[in-house]
Parts: structure tokens; sequence; C-alpha cells
């Protein structure tokens, strides 16, 4: 694919960016409603549409970490929206799953595209000190949703927990200011959109534990 078509397809990225951000904010408005924090079924299907545009973005911009990552969120949104459901599939079945896609994501960058990682444009320019905190920021915001996977099987429930509010804030603001560093709107809007809903979640578990 020619450089000229993945700038022309750039913009796609925005659509995971709308769904991940309506989703907040669908779940911050109903949580806001109820006084309480909740996770309404709409969350999760929205999460599953923007993993699958930013999966496709991240394909075509040839950026393996954000596809990898894309696969294995899409799959435990899958795995919440089942466990809102009776007939409930197992925990190894989930596992499977992810080692499945994960695979399969993996073998195109090994077998179909001509790059692994195709870097933003001005990345170079940045110094080595940004790239580290970028990392940290990424990896803490992508690992919350492996968290709240794990913390939902335990409890056999679909529930979004303080740790996961408290490493989306954290992980959010660390990366938006990473991207915006890098001049990448397309990863910085999201985590821009998120963080009132973040932080107003943290605020209504708080009040109920005082109350």
């Amino acid at each position: 694919m020619t450089d000229e078509l993945k700038l022309f397809l750039y913009p796609l990225g925005y659509l995971s960016s709308v769904f991940f951000a309506l989703r907040f904010i669908i779940q911050w408005l109903q949580s806001e409603k109820l006084g309480h924090v909740v996770v309404p079924a709409l969350f999760w299907q929205l999460s599953l549409a923007g993993n699958l545009f930013l999966l496709i973005h991240s394909l075509i911009q040839m950026q393996y970490h954000v596809a990898l990552v894309q696969t294995l969120n899409g799959v435990i949104s899958w795995r919440n929206l089942n466990l809102m459901t009776s007939s409930q599939k197992s925990f190894s079945f989930t596992v499977f799953l992810m080692f499945l896609f994960s695979s399969l994501t993996t073998s195109y960058f090994l077998f179909v595209a001509p790059e692994w990682f195709s870097a933003p444009i001005g990345s170079y320019q940045l110094h080595l000190n940004w790239h580290l905190f970028g990392f940290f920021g990424i990896v803490l915001f992508s690992l919350r949703f492996l968290v709240q996977w794990w913390q939902s099987e335990r409890d056999h429930q679909s529930e979004l927990t303080p740790l996961f509010w408290v490493m989306s804030l954290a992980g959010g603001l660390m990366s938006l200011i990473y991207f915006l560093k890098l001049k990448d709107p397309v990863n910085a809007l999201g985590p821009a959109l998120g963080l009132i809903p973040y932080i107003r979640n943290l605020m209504l578990i708080r009040k109920k534990r005082i109350v």
C-alpha cells in the first residue's frame, strides 16, 4: 500500500474515536442519572465497534502493537457482552479466542504486511524520554481492560471497578500528552474525550462510599 493511500485512509481512525468517546459519554450520563456507576450493554457494543475500526486503521497504517491491543480488547468487549447474558461461554473459550485472533493478527504482519510499525510523522524528533513516557502511558491505558476482564471473570459479571477508572485516568492523561507531542490526532482524541467521564465516575464511587 502506498503512503498516499495510507494518508488518504488515515481519517478512518476517527470513527473508532467516535465510538470510544460515545461509550463513555453514554455510560457516564446513565451513571449520573442513577447516582452510581453502571455499565450498560451499549457500552460494550460501542467498544466492540471501536475495536473493529481501530483494528482496521492499525492494519492499514502498519501499527502492529495497536492492532494486537485492539484484537485482545475486541475479545474482551465480546466477553463482557456474553457475561450479561444467560448463556455464558467458558473462561477457556475466551482465552482460546484471544489466542486465535492474536495469532491471525500476528500472521498478517508476518506474511502480508511490509512492515511491523510505521512511525507517525515527526516521532523521530522527540527525545527518547518522551517515547518512554508515552509507552508507559499506553501500556497502562491498554492494561485497564485486561484488569477489568480479570475482575469481571472473578465476580462472574461485567463491571467497571475503581481500579479501572484510576488506570483510565492516569493512562489516558499520559497517552493524551504523548499523542499531542506526536501530532497524532486519531490516537489523541479518544483519551481527550474520556477524561471528564473518568473523573466523574471516580467522584460517583467516592460519593457512594461516603454515603
